[in-house]
């Protein structure tokens, strides 16, 4: 599944007017401005998003006023067929959550036929939701140590959902991670990203990781 928009209300620095991020035409997304305007809050309310269990606090309310929820909805492209009926037009279903003060949730999506938003079973929507792309945190190449923390505990959790490894006489298990699928896959997309914006550059990834 891919996302295509997240709107975000009344989370911190966001309030009524809602803000948009699209990526519908494009997978990299660049967040630039000044210190504390807010950059953070929008990577935050996706992280808040996809982990259903995360708690709020008073000051994760914009103002820290708790009169509104906080409000995230996700236009995401489906392919599989699980969740043909819950989508609007065709492949696009909407998701939203409003998260309440006492860390309650409501889960809405838009139905065509009604033409608003309506309850979403909660079982079914965190299931929904667990499909999604997982937010992972990797700071700034000039941190090395924390970078190579974070790739690991990336790839930890990645070969923790049933990826395998089958290590021959005398292999070692980083030497079959490296030579892995799912790393040369990993590692393609990494630089086809990086490329895209520093022309030139390949970065192997393998140079981050210890396992």
């Amino acid at each position: 599944m891919r996302i295509l928009e997240i709107f975000i209300k009344n989370y911190r620095s966001i309030g009524e007017d809602e803000v948009k991020i699209d990526f519908s035409s494009s997978n990299i997304l660049f967040l630039i401005g000044q210190n504390s305007v807010g950059k953070s809050n929008i990577l935050n309310t996706y992280e808040l998003f996809w982990n259903t269990s995360k708690h709020v606090d008073t000051y994760d309310f914009h103002w820290t006023k708790k009169d509104n929820p906080i409000e995230i909805e996700a236009t995401v492209e489906v392919y599989t067929e699980d969740f043909k009926c819950w989508c609007y037009k065709e492949n696009k279903l909407k998701i939203k959550q409003k998260i309440y003060p006492d860390n309650t949730r409501d889960f809405l999506y838009w139905s065509k036929e009604e033409n608003k938003f309506k309850k979403f079973p909660t079982a079914t929507a965190k299931y929904f939701i667990s499909q999604l792309p997982m937010p992972v945190r990797i700071p700034g190449l000039e941190q090395i140590g924390n970078t190579t923390n974070a790739v690991s505990e990336l790839l930890h959790a990645i070969f923790k959902k049933g990826i395998g490894l089958s290590l021959q006489f005398n292999q070692e298990p980083n030497d079959v991670v490296r030579e892995s699928p799912v790393m040369k896959s990993l590692e393609e997309k990494l630089n086809i990203s990086i490329s895209n914006v520093f022309k030139g550059v390949f970065y192997p990834i393998w140079t981050l990781i210890k396992m």
